[in-house]
C-alpha cells in the first residue's frame, strides 16, 4: 500500500527575487535599527539623570522609566538587527537562511507575548 505524502508549495527564490527581498530586508532593519538610535538618544535627553546616577536630578519633576520601555526599544533593535543580517545572507547566498527566520519569529511571539502580559497589568 503506498501512502500519498503531500508536497510544501514551497517554490525556491529565483536570484531576482532573492536580491530584491534581501534589499528590502537589508532597508528595512537598519530603518529599524535608525529609528530606534534616534528614539533612545531623544529619551535619554529626556530622562531624569537620577535614574542612571542616584543623587544627580537634572528634572525634579521625573520619576523612575518604566523598564518596558527600554525591552521595546531592545527588541527593536535587536529585530532591525536579524532583519539586516538576513537580508546580507539573502544577497550573498540567494537562499532564507532559517536560523534567522526562526529568531524572528520567536522575537514576535516573545514581543506579543508581554505585550499582552503589559495589558494584563495595567
Amino acid at each position: 500500500m503506498q501512502t500519498h505524502i503531500p508536497r510544501l508549495s514551497f517554490r525556491p527564490l529565483t536570484s531576482r527575487q532573492a536580491r530584491v527581498r534581501g534589499v528590502l530586508l537589508v532597508i528595512i532593519g537598519l530603518f529599524l535599527v535608525a529609528l530606534t538610535v534616534c528614539i533612545l538618544g531623544v529619551l535619554l535627553d529626556l530622562i531624569s539623570l537620577s535614574m542612571f546616577f542616584p543623587g544627580i536630578h537634572k528634572d525634579p519633576n521625573a520619576g523612575p522609566m518604566n523598564p518596558l520601555v527600554w525591552v521595546i526599544i531592545g527588541f527593536f533593535t535587536v529585530f532591525g538587527l536579524v532583519s539586516f543580517a538576513q537580508g546580507v545572507y539573502l544577497i550573498a547566498y540567494g537562499a532564507r537562511n532559517r536560523f534567522f527566520t526562526i529568531v524572528m519569529v520567536v522575537m514576535v511571539l516573545i514581543f506579543v507575548a508581554v505585550a499582552i502580559m503589559a495589558r494584563a497589568l495595567s
